[in-house]
């Protein structure tokens, strides 16, 4: 189709290990993409980036970083590492404590040790810096779907080019989600790549 879809499923540090999260993925996937120029295999002018998960959380960081990509994609992410620490899950659990501080976050400490690390890590806060198109799909039975609600207000609030796709009694993951909403998601991300 003359373009080039790059996933931000980056591995970085081992969990456990305090790192930089944002930064490290920006430093990452670069060299590679240029590379892959330098090498043929893709133009620089013809790319998309796109993440589910953790890799959300990966688009919305590179892209707060660069303006590389002419469109972005970022399924079911995580954006506000601060505000999500404290959030409960249906069942009153705490899954965002273990994932900052000692998952794919790796914070290394709770946010009042150590804020600054939360908040330079947290595309959210970068906002004002993402002037890449942006396609934002969740589902609003995910944990994590209030973040995507942020990021898209935000990136609103600053006149950027933003969609949200909301898609009602789904989760995190869009291989588990009804049929015509997952077809409807796959055109959705065709349609926006297609147009940028």
């Amino acid at each position: 189709r003359g373009y080039a879809v790059v996933l931000a499923s980056l591995p970085l540090g081992p969990n456990r290990e305090a790192g930089n999260p944002l930064n490290e993925m920006i430093d990452e996937l670069l060299p590679q993409v240029y590379r892959a120029a330098e090498l043929g295999y893709v133009d620089v002018n013809r790319l998309a980036i796109a993440g589910q998960s953790f890799g959300g959380y990966g688009t919305g960081a590179i892209i707060s970083g660069t303006n590389l990509f002419r469109a972005a994609l970022a399924v079911s992410g995580i954006y506000d590492l601060a505000g999500t620490y404290g959030y409960l899950d249906e069942n009153g659990g705490s899954f965002w404590i273990g994932w900052s501080e000692a998952g794919q976050a790796r914070m290394g400490t709770h946010p009042w040790a150590n804020v600054m690390r939360y908040l330079e890590n947290s595309p959210y806060y970068r906002a004002d810096r993402i002037h890449t198109p942006l396609l934002l799909i969740h589902g609003d039975k995910d944990m994590a779907y209030h973040d995507a609600q942020k990021l898209f207000t935000a990136l609103r609030r600053l006149d950027r080019p933003v969609q949200l796709a909301t898609y009602g009694g789904m989760g995190h993951v869009i291989y588990e989600w009804t049929r015509p909403n997952a077809m409807d998601a796959a055109r959705r991300i065709v349609g926006f790549v297609q147009d940028h």
